[in-house]
């Protein structure tokens, strides 16, 4: 992510956060030491202000200038608490930038009501992230105490694209979905409701990504990007 966002980019100096030892083991080694620095920060730690503080210190960092998050939001328990906490970081004209998806803005064609019953499983299965999340960013940011908040939303859909290209779609918006089933499972691996609901998603997903390599089927789904200025 940092990379497509920022790699090109001169006279920039990039911190890259996570919580994931391996997503952040995976960052350092296809990223520019030059440009990109990352430490592992819990965003909703009972220290992240002050960690966050000595990371700064250690970079030699006063303020930010801009905070991008993808896909950030939709992983937190309290959204708006965090963007509070993190505005304090901003210079006063600095920028948080967020990215996300939604469910709701997607629509399908040919697919047997296969792709309804997908999200509806996402949706009422405790523990899922909130796949609703992009309805709610500006909102959030409002919330938050942010200025001037915007949202713009673009449209990835299937249309003139080939088979490899419906694959990447399909892998980033589907395929993430059974991991999330499968850590579900096996955080209560004596429940048969939990195992039924990551079976259901295994086999639901491999018959969903051959309807995506079918060029009857038809998919798009909106991204949205909501910004807003600190002070």
């Amino acid at each position: 992510v940092g990379n497509l966002r920022f790699g090109k980019l001169d006279n920039v100096k990039v911190l890259g956060i996570d919580i994931s030892d391996k997503c952040l083991e995976y960052a350092k080694n296809t990223s520019d030491p030059e440009k990109f620095v990352f430490r592992k920060l819990d965003l909703e730690g009972m220290m992240m202000e002050e960690e966050l503080r000595e990371i700064m210190d250690e970079l030699g960092i006063e303020k930010f200038d801009i905070m991008f998050g993808a896909l950030l939001l939709l992983h937190l328990k309290k959204p708006v608490t965090v963007l509070k906490k993190l505005r304090r970081f901003l210079a006063n004209d600095g920028y948080m930038v967020l990215r996300g998806s939604d469910d709701g803005s997607v629509l399908a064609v040919n697919d047997d009501g296969l792709v309804k019953k997908i999200i509806d499983k996402c949706h009422t299965t405790v523990g899922f992230s909130d796949r609703q999340n992009g309805r709610k960013l500006y909102c959030q940011l409002e919330a938050a105490g942010f200025k001037d908040v915007k949202v713009e939303t673009f449209i990835k859909d299937l249309s003139g694209k080939d088979i490899d290209e419906r694959d990447e779609i399909f892998f980033e918006r589907f395929s993430y979905r059974i991991n999330n089933f499968n850590k579900i499972m096996k955080a209560d691996p004596t429940n048969e409701d939990k195992r039924n609901d990551y079976l259901f998603m295994k086999y639901a997903l491999e018959e969903l990504e051959e309807r995506f390599t079918n060029h009857d089927f038809w998919y798009c789904e909106q991204d949205f990007l909501a910004y807003g200025r600190a002070k």
